[in-house]
């Protein structure tokens, strides 16, 4: 009795370690997972355009993993099996019609991957392509004021760059501020609804007559709020006093100090009253394009009046750029979490920012390679890519 009693129990731990054996993970006591099917359908409103030479990038934002996948075929739709987890989804392709050749770009964040059957749709959009003038450098978080310690935001200012190997002109070339706010959805209900064209709050111009302002391949156009030597006032300012042009927004109400050896921008919209100001948090989004046209025929065509969320401020007839226009933009925020887009993905996937305010620090552009002596940037319509944050101004004197 008692011999067969051990013998049960001797046969009970072997099965018990058996059981766990097979629950466990090379050892590594957790049990295997299995991957699960993913469909991930690629959507074109232009049905004309069939997506090929496919690259995927999945990033598991949990573990940090990637994986790539690659289809030359034309196809639709894409198959892959992934562990359960969040994911990004990262999209770029081509299309060739035979006349001529479309690169798409799409993005989905934060999608949750469950075990069994998985569908996932991704929007391709039209990357748009560089027409030579780009966003080099952009300064809005404010810099140190020497005698206070304090924020000193006078020294904002942007660069633009020819990034192309030919001679560009710069008139009527604009720079724009977005209506939207990156961070406070309740005052983008009427922006964001009319996108892939975005609204402006502000419009900044710079004047000629067609051939006025020559930017050279390589080389650079900067934009002061104030041309000024900023760099007596605060260490990590600049000296601007040598911009190549200023706001000049002079209003009753706020008037800037006017340098008269440096050109003014034509101000086309401002609905502050006050002045044109860089949001030192980063929640507004720039870019530029050329007005191809006057400016009220402009508005007559692509103007939308907008009711502000505050009942008592009458509405706004706001200017909608559409994004065919748009020759470069950059979407901001205060960090890397984004709450509403302002700016369409076929402008800028992502986003970037400057992790502190009050410090010097800038947003630049990398390099991606030289022509001789000319400067190529990186441009892939992608900001988190595109761009490093937190550097110190480049036209600090070294």
């Amino acid at each position: 009795m008692k011999k067969n009693v051990l013998c049960l129990l001797g046969l009970f731990l072997a099965g018990l370690t058996l059981f766990s054996c097979s629950k466990d993970d090379k050892g590594g006591g957790s049990a295997i997972e299995t991957e699960s099917p993913v469909s991930i359908h690629l959507n074109i409103s232009d049905k004309t355009i069939v997506p090929d030479h496919i690259q995927l990038e999945v990033l598991n934002t949990e573990t940090g993993q990637k994986k790539d996948f690659k289809y030359a075929e034309q196809i639709s739709s894409l198959k892959i099996s992934l562990l359960p987890g969040v994911y990004t989804f990262t999209v770029s392709a081509t299309s060739n019609t035979g006349t001529k050749v479309f690169n798409l770009i799409g993005k989905k964040e934060n999608v949750s991957i469950v075990k069994g059957e998985n569908a996932v749709t991704l929007d391709l959009l039209l990357q748009k392509s560089s027409s030579g003038f780009v966003f080099k450098e952009m300064a809005y978080a404010g810099f140190t004021e020497n005698e206070t310690n304090k924020a000193y935001i006078w020294a904002s200012y942007f660069i633009i760059h020819n990034n192309s190997t030919e001679t560009l002109y710069a008139d009527s070339l604009v720079f724009g501020v977005s209506a939207g706010n990156t961070k406070l959805p309740s005052v983008n209900e009427n922006i964001v609804k009319r996108l892939p064209a975005v609204g402006a709050s502000s419009l900044l111009m710079i004047p000629g007559n067609g051939k006025s302002v020559a930017v050279g391949p390589g080389k650079d156009l900067v934009v002061a709020l104030l041309a000024k030597n900023h760099h007596s006032v605060s260490d990590n300012a600049p000296d601007l006093s040598g911009a190549d042009f200023e706001w000049g927004e002079n209003t009753e109400v706020y008037p800037l100090e006017d340098n008269p050896q440096v050109p003014n921008l034509v101000s086309l919209h401002k609905e502050s009253r006050s002045f044109t100001m860089l949001h030192m948090r980063g929640l507004s989004s720039y870019f530029i394009f050329k007005l191809d046209r006057p400016y009220k025929e402009f508005l007559k065509t692509f103007g939308h009046e907008d009711k502000y969320p505050n009942p008592t401020v009458p509405p706004v007839m706001r200017p909608y750029i559409p994004d065919s226009m748009i020759l470069d933009g950059i979407e901001q925020s205060d960090g890397e979490t984004i709450v509403q887009k302002v700016l369409p993905s076929s402008v800028d996937l992502t986003h970037t920012f400057i992790s502190e305010m009050g410090k010097g620090l800038t947003i630049q552009r990398k390099i991606a390679s030289k022509v001789g002596d000319i400067v190529i940037l990186q441009d892939t319509n992608d900001s988190m890519n595109d761009f490093l944050r937190d550097q110190p101004s480049s036209l600090l004197k070294k």
